[in-house]
């Protein structure tokens, strides 16, 4: 009998993982889209993708484009992401109270990964999501405190990233020059100040910030060893803002 319960756990926590895979991939796909529209199109020949393009992956009806690589990794982790969470999660937090946090998390990383881009309608509905966790972990005044800090820390930043970009492009000759920081990954802050709290949401940007640097580092060296390096490229910030805060969630 108890080998029957853990059997039947783990197919619902998979048959989870995949449904919260597919909602993954849908909103991913839906949300960066100019105009936005909740109808998802096959990329190459813009034929609409049914649910069932979703749900078991098959190619477009149309011209036979299969699904991204993306779409498959995000199936695949989503289903080991659910199922390590309800075996490993946090101490302070239950399954059901911190999964849809991590679903925000998941959210915010694919679309940056992907596109270089954090919604504000993403942020918006992440701060929504994540104040009671906050409220419920560190009271009103630090979880607004931290809202608030986050959101100021990082705008100085981005605030003098921009005057360095500016810089720069000036000295290049008006070179296109991108963003190191996005406004979007101000409003992320924010938002995971609203979780972390105040002071925790300070060690979460000084990771971050220690990390970014570190995988630059290895990043402009690869491509210094390809002969393809090209300076003042930017990688995307929000990830590692994501990870410290997961390491917070779990340690802190």
């Amino acid at each position: 009998m108890f080998i029957l319960s853990n059997i039947l756990i783990i197919v619902g926590l998979t048959v989870l993982g995949w449904l919260i895979g597919v909602l993954l991939n849908y909103l991913a796909d839906i949300l960066p889209a100019e105009p936005r529209k909740w109808q998802s199109v096959c990329p190459r020949c813009q034929t609409p993708f049914s649910l069932k393009n979703y749900l078991v992956l098959n190619s477009c009806r149309n011209c036979g484009q299969g699904r991204s690589r993306r779409v498959w990794i995000v199936q695949i982790a989503s289903v080991i992401g659910v199922i390590s969470l309800w075996v490993f999660p946090p101490d302070r937090f239950g399954f059901l109270w911190i999964l849809p946090y991590m679903i925000y998390i998941a959210l915010v990383a694919i679309i940056d990964i992907e596109h270089r881009l954090i919604l504000h309608v993403v942020s918006l509905a992440g701060a929504i999501l994540v104040l009671p966790l906050g409220i419920a972990w560190n009271g009103w005044l630090a979880t607004l405190i931290g809202g608030l800090a986050g959101a100021a820390i990082m705008f100085a930043l981005f605030y003098l990233g921009e005057l360095f970009r500016r810089a720069v492009s000036r000295a290049r000759g008006n070179a296109v020059i991108e963003e190191a920081l996005g406004f979007g990954d101000v409003t992320l802050t924010a938002v995971l100040g609203l979780m972390l709290g105040w002071p925790k949401i300070t060690f979460d940007l000084v990771f971050a910030i220690l990390l970014a640097g570190l995988v630059s580092g290895l990043y402009m060296f690869w491509m210094a060893v390809r002969r393809n390096y090209q300076p003042y490229s930017a990688i995307p910030y929000g990830p590692f803002l994501l990870i410290g805060a997961l390491i917070l969630i779990y340690m802190a």
